[in-house]
């Protein structure tokens, strides 16, 4: 036998293998669960707007997500002092608070879908610095 026959030899015994019904048996790797995504599309959605003056002018910082959230403490414009309720899902509210840790005790505001959709000022010349959305 000469010095690359083996070699080829090797090669066609392993590639008869792996295009053998046997070899078709293997299972493939597991897929990405849906079941995230799922539970991720079920969730209600909501969407606010913050504004650093009570006229909601100048720079809008928008914030949105989906489902319940932990605390957001790091607020662009070191603070809001008014904001608009662009889509709170019913099943939703926004607790803005005047600390940076969602403390209940520093609750100033809350959003729901019976906010109006228009600019409302923050009472007693407060800042949000934190919020916090429950679903």
């Amino acid at each position: 036998m000469k010095p690359m026959q083996p070699i080829l030899l090797a090669l066609s015994i392993l590639s008869a293998a792996l295009s053998s019904p046997i070899a078709g048996a293997i299972e493939p790797p597991p897929q990405e669960s849906h079941e995230i995504h799922d539970l991720q599309a079920n969730q209600p959605i909501w969407n606010f707007d913050l504004f650093h003056n009570k006229k909601c002018h100048g720079t809008r910082i928008s914030y949105a997500g989906q489902g319940s959230s932990g605390c957001h403490n790091n607020l662009e414009l070191e603070g809001a002092e008014a904001y608009i309720n662009v889509n709170i899902n019913p099943k939703c509210r926004v607790v803005l608070f005047k600390d940076n840790k969602c403390s209940h005790r520093a609750k100033v505001d809350e959003i729901s879908t019976r906010t109006a959709t228009k600019c409302k000022g923050i009472v007693h010349k407060k800042r949000v610095r934190s919020f916090e959305v429950w679903c």
